[in-house]
C-alpha cells in the first residue's frame, strides 16, 4: 500500500481524534481539506475590479483614485485578491506570526479561484517576492511573502526569481506610520542584483498586504534600474 493511500485512510481517524478547525474564525469544518469554512468564506472581502484601471482602487467623490498618486512610477500596474477585513487579518496572522505555512497555500487558491490575477498570468514572465532583511528572516524562520510567491509560481507555472532582489537594510515596521513615513522608511532600502533573469522582463512583485504600496513601489524601483521592463505589483490583501 502506498504512502498516499495510508494517509488517506488514516485521514477521518486523525479528523475524529484532533478535529480541524477554520483557519479565519477558529470554527468546526467538515474535514480538514476544507480550510475555511462556508460562512468565512462567503463573507470573504473580495476587491471589486470596477475601479481604477492601474491600482483597482475606488474613486473618491471627485472621480479621483487616492492611491495612484502615492504609487511609484515603476509600478505599471497593481491589484489586491481581498481586502484587510473579515477574516483576512486571522490569515495573514497565522502566516506571518503564528508560522502556519499552510496559509499560504490558501491564499495563492483564494487568489486564483477569485480572479485576482486575471490576464497577468498571461503576460508577467517572473515572480519576484519583497524580500525580508536576513535578521528578520532568521527571526521569524521564514519570509511570508515568498512563501506565498512560490505557491503563486506552483499554481501559474510562472517562474519565482529567489534572490533577485535583497532588502539591503533593516527598516522599522511600516504598521503605525503614516504614508509619507513609510515612504522614507523603504527608501532606498531594497537593491537588485545583478541578475540577468531579470532583463526586459515583465515582473509581478509579490507580497502579503499593501497599505499605501511604498514597499512595492520600492522593489518595483529597484527592478527597473536594474533593467527589468514593466512591473506589475499583487498582494493579498488590502489594507
Amino acid at each position: 500500500m502506498s504512502a498516499g493511500s495510508l494517509a488517506a485512510l488514516a485521514a477521518p481517524l486523525l479528523d475524529l481524534l484532533y478535529p480541524p478547525s477554520c483557519a479565519g474564525c477558529g470554527g468546526p469544518v467538515a474535514d480538514s481539506t476544507a480550510r475555511l469554512c462556508g460562512r468565512c468564506l462567503g463573507a470573504l472581502p473580495w476587491l471589486g475590479e470596477s475601479g481604477c484601471r492601474r491600482c483597482g482602487s475606488e474613486f473618491d467623490t471627485g472621480g479621483r483614485c487616492q492611491l495612484c498618486g502615492q504609487l511609484d512610477d515603476s509600478l505599471a500596474y497593481v491589484r489586491s485578491a481581498l481586502w484587510f477585513a473579515g477574516c483576512v487579518p486571522e490569515l495573514v496572522h497565522a502566516l506571518k506570526y503564528a508560522r502556519r505555512r499552510e496559509i499560504a497555500a490558501l491564499m495563492a487558491e483564494l487568489t486564483i479561484t477569485g480572479g485576482a490575477l486575471r490576464g497577468l498570468t498571461k503576460v508577467t514572465d517572473l515572480i519576484v517576492p519583497v524580500p525580508l532583511h536576513w535578521r528578520r528572516k532568521i527571526k521569524r524562520g521564514f519570509n511570508q511573502s515568498e512563501s506565498l510567491a512560490a505557491e503563486l509560481s506552483g499554481l501559474t507555472r510562472i517562474p519565482l526569481a529567489r534572490g533577485s532582489v535583497v532588502r539591503a537594510r533593516a527598516t522599522a515596521t511600516q504598521t503605525r506610520l503614516n504614508p509619507e513615513q513609510r515612504r522614507s522608511n523603504v527608501a532606498g532600502a531594497f537593491v537588485c542584483r545583478d541578475d540577468e533573469r531579470i532583463q526586459d522582463k515583465t515582473i509581478l512583485v509579490v507580497d502579503d498586504v499593501m497599505t499605501t504600496g511604498a514597499t512595492l513601489g520600492e522593489v518595483a524601483r529597484s527592478l527597473v534600474v536594474a533593467g527589468a521592463g514593466r512591473i506589475f505589483g499583487w498582494t493579498f490583501a488590502r489594507a
